[in-house]
């Protein structure tokens, strides 16, 4: 499974190349944001191998937040002039999915036809898992399937049986937009996802590391650093104390070969070094994810071996 980090951040990225972090991930990128100057920083990125793939965001999302920069026909053309100017740099490119209720199906699938018919490999995105509206994407042979905001996913075992059945029809690659919660992502075989949660938690201080140590399919742990004690949103500590949760993290950094130390958590810029810590997190739910979901689908061709 490919986890899509929500946005790029130019001075998290400094410290990454300064302090020579050995880290690699995937970025999902909104049309609402895309510039020359994001785009530039994103080849030099890709060309470094610091990004190893990029996904584009139609923007539809931010059509529904107050004053957008653009409107919905402005937007649209931005998306198709990028998407045909930059094929090389973008690894998935989602529809521009205007309508996010189960009743837009027709005006989603106008826009995807648009963009097919100006040679963009766009990916279809369905808001009605329930109701199996991809089935109409299968049928007309597309072989990669986003799903967007649809209540129903909320469902996990729902989800989790129209991603087998999506997959069982043919279907190549499956994303699931803005979701990261662990708990969800192991169980439900897909080829990728993208959140914006490792820039969330950091806002409030809130860290999240992988421990191996523990005993369970999920190994998150969480705490909030001790400068950010008064913020709304705070962290339970998961039964630790900030001190083990200190010397735990800490170890883990330098096995990984990873120069952050706890000074830096609490300085000035520790926002970002909370971000990039978090970031290492969501990598290492990427991997144990990959390896669940291997089994998950061995487990469901091979009956008989388990």
């Amino acid at each position: 499974m490919d986890f899509y980090f929500v946005g790029y951040n130019t001075l998290l990225a400094k410290i990454i190349s300064e302090r020579e972090i050995p880290i690699a991930f995937n970025v999902l990128i909104s049309m609402m944001e895309m510039n020359p100057r994001i785009a530039g920083q994103l080849y030099q990125a890709k060309e470094s191998g610091h990004i190893k793939k990029m996904a584009l965001d139609s923007g539809t999302f931010g059509l529904q937040k107050p004053n957008p920069p653009y409107d919905a026909h402005t937007l649209f053309h931005r998306l198709i002039e990028f998407a045909k100017g930059n094929s090389d740099l973008c690894d998935l490119i989602f529809n521009f999915d205007l309508d996010f209720t189960s009743n837009g199906f027709e005006e989603n699938y106008d826009y995807l036809m648009q963009l097919c018919a100006a040679g963009i490999d766009a990916i279809p995105v369905t808001h009605d898992i329930l109701n199996r509206e991809y089935g109409r994407f299968i049928a007309a042979g597309f072989t990669k399937i986003a799903i967007g905001q649809d209540a129903n996913r909320k469902n996990v075992e729902l989800l989790r049986e129209r991603v087998v059945d999506m997959t069982m029809s043919g279907v190549s690659h499956i994303h699931l937009l803005g979701v990261g919660t662990p708990e969800k992502l192991l169980s439900i075989p897909i080829g990728s996802c993208d959140a914006s949660s490792y820039i969330q938690y950091a806002k409030f201080g809130i860290v999240n590391y992988w421990d191996n140590q523990l005993d369970s399919n999920n190994k998150s742990q969480q705490f909030t650093v001790p400068i950010y004690k008064d913020t709304v949103q705070k962290s339970s500590n998961g039964g630790r104390s900030i001190g083990e949760h200190k010397e735990r993290l800490l170890r883990i950094l330098v096995d990984c070969g990873i120069d952050i130390s706890w000074n830096d958590l609490l300085s000035e810029s520790s926002v970002f070094f909370i971000e990039l810590i978090n970031m290492l997190y969501y990598l290492e739910v990427e991997r144990a994810c990959t390896e669940m979901h291997n089994q998950l689908w061995k487990k469901a061709l091979s009956p008989e071996e388990y």
